[in-house]
């Protein structure tokens, strides 16, 4: 059976079309990969610029002050014997005001950015994790003891609009990641 030159020609073609879609695929799936960790390192070198060194040491005052058997149980921070109740902590001259809101704010805008899928997360999530769960539980503990003390006014909850619907795009980005198997860079740890 001897195939004719036009059928051949057929054949050739066909295989190079199949051949030139595969490199085509395996090209534009690269280049996603590529754009995804682009977009990742100038997310980062964002987060570099707007979270400051002084505010970095600001919430490692603050998690050691928090992080104390005294702290945790009554939802404060202890700095030089004083406390100061974490729900205070974002009120006028609050103990993490403005270097801890201001790092809420910038990880509300990177979790905006994040919820398109346009990111290597797990970098991020790498570098800043710490900051951001704790961060997000201070908001929760926020959210919880408002909503006590408007319940013991007798005020409805919806008077309130929690922290953490304030910030959803930080709040959808820590649920995402927290308690997950990527490991994260501690900046400081309980003692």
């Amino acid at each position: 059976m001897l195939i004719s030159s036009t059928e051949l020609r057929g054949w050739i073609t066909l295989i190079s079309a199949v051949i030139g879609a595969l490199i085509a695929l395996a090209t534009y799936e690269n280049s996603v990969k590529q754009y995804m960790l682009d977009n990742t390192y100038k997310t980062l070198d964002y987060l570099r610029k707007h979270i400051t060194q002084q505010q970095i040491n600001t919430f490692i005052k603050l998690f050691k002050a928090y992080y104390t058997p005294e702290g945790i149980s009554n939802k404060a921070f202890v700095i030089k014997g004083e406390k100061q109740l974490v729900k205070d902590m974002f009120s006028d001259g609050g103990c993490g005001t403005p270097e801890i809101h201001n790092i809420i704010e910038v990880f509300n805008t990177v979790g905006k950015v994040a919820s398109d899928k346009s990111l290597n997360d797990n970098l991020i999530w790498y570098e800043y994790g710490q900051i951001m769960e704790t961060c997000h539980r201070w908001i929760e503990i926020v959210d919880e003891e408002m909503i006590k003390e408007l319940e013991k006014q007798g005020a409805p909850k919806e008077s309130y609009t929690p922290m953490s619907v304030s910030y959803s795009q930080f709040s959808a980005y820590v649920k995402k990641y927290n308690e997950s198997e990527y490991p994260m860079k501690y900046y400081v740890s309980a003692e």
